[in-house]
């Protein structure tokens, strides 16, 4: 084991899912069966009539009987999912195991975390370890997370030849049991699946089947305690708790507001959020010397996005959004881009 624990669980028998191609099977048997892709395509708004729905998208309409809303993280706010979740990122790092060394697929309870397992590539075994999870827009220097699990993993494994590293982003319901049903009160059309809590390839799944049985009004056994749930579950203590949160950093930056400067102080690589001329403005001065300047302000509920170093994106820390420094949307909940702004 790599880690050290007082005792562990053991399965047997544990399959390993190439993500990548489980998604190609299903999208190919969809297809198959008469299905359409649209790939490239923003979804913007879902209005929910009695015989069916309307998906407004960036390129005109669609509509369906039935509309499910699997974005990871919802872009429609009519049931109040967002303030019922959080969004966290997890680093991910890659690397040739040396020969002789035995790696299997574990994770420890504690933290932080740390998720091993092994894959073959081009006919060499890699080790992959992820871990360093955080939740998104509260930590700057992400860069870090790679090199710390870098270093986890040369202490355990010997390993020397990294290839690759990269990140996701992961989205948990405030008790961690995903929300897959109807989404909101009144709604027999329009559903929703989301918060897998880093688990999609089970929970996602399990949800497809729930969300089938749900359409067709046939029954399953999970519907008890998950349909309706989306748009039913009470606020506890941790929804006043993770609520009390957002509020204090959404009045913070507006009572206390981001630090006036000048975008000329900004080095090559250097990012900052700046009040100019009154407006929030996240200003970043890429590796070539080009400004690059947007609204601060996320376009889902107003937060102030704050700069990831590692990825270089404008992250939101109220509800995980994503964006580039031109301010194009990586990641939703948020589905209009951040403006951009002068520099007075």
């Amino acid at each position: 084991m790599p880690f050290e624990v007082a005792a562990a669980l053991h399965f047997t028998d544990q399959a390993h899912f190439h993500p990548g191609r489980y998604l190609a099977g299903i999208a190919e048997a969809f297809v198959h069966e008469g299905g359409n892709i649209i790939e490239g395509v923003r979804a913007r708004e879902v209005s929910e009539e009695s015989h069916h729905c309307t998906v407004g998208t960036a390129a005109g309409e669609l509509t369906a009987a039935h509309v499910v809303v699997a974005t990871h993280y919802p872009f429609l706010d009519r049931g109040g999912q967002f303030s019922r979740m959080t969004a966290r990122r997890s680093y991910g790092i890659a690397a040739v195991l040396p020969g002789g060394s035995n790696a299997g697929m574990a994770i420890n309870a504690g933290s932080p975390t740390r998720s091993t397992r092994t894959a073959m590539l081009n006919g060499e075994e890699l080790l992959i370890v992820v871990g360093e999870g955080h939740g998104v827009g509260h930590v700057s220097e992400t860069g870090q997370r790679w090199a710390r699990l870098q270093q986890w993993t040369q202490e355990r494994y010997n390993v020397t030849d990294f290839r690759y590293h990269w990140s996701a982003e992961e989205t948990s319901t405030l008790d961690h049991v995903p929300f897959v049903g109807f989404a909101a009160p009144g709604s027999n059309r329009l559903l929703l699946a989301t918060g897998f809590d880093g688990w999609g390839m089970t929970n996602g799944t399990a949800a497809a089947m729930l969300m089938r049985d749900l359409i067709l009004e046939q029954d399953n056994s999970w519907a008890a305690t998950f349909a309706r749930r989306a748009e039913t579950s009470l606020p506890g203590k941790e929804f006043v708790k993770h609520n009390l949160h957002i509020g204090k950093m959404w009045l913070k930056d507006r009572v206390g507001g981001p630090p006036k400067g000048s975008s000329e102080e900004l080095e090559p690589g250097d990012a900052a959020v700046l009040k100019v001329d009154g407006e929030q403005t996240a200003a970043y001065r890429d590796e070539n010397g080009a400004l690059h300047a947007v609204s601060a302000v996320c376009t889902h509920m107003g937060c102030t996005v704050g700069w990831n170093d590692g990825e270089k994106s404008w992250d939101c820390p109220c509800h995980g959004s994503r964006f580039n420094p031109d301010g194009d949307v990586l990641h939703g909940p948020a589905t209009a881009p951040l403006p951009k702004q002068g520099l007075g």
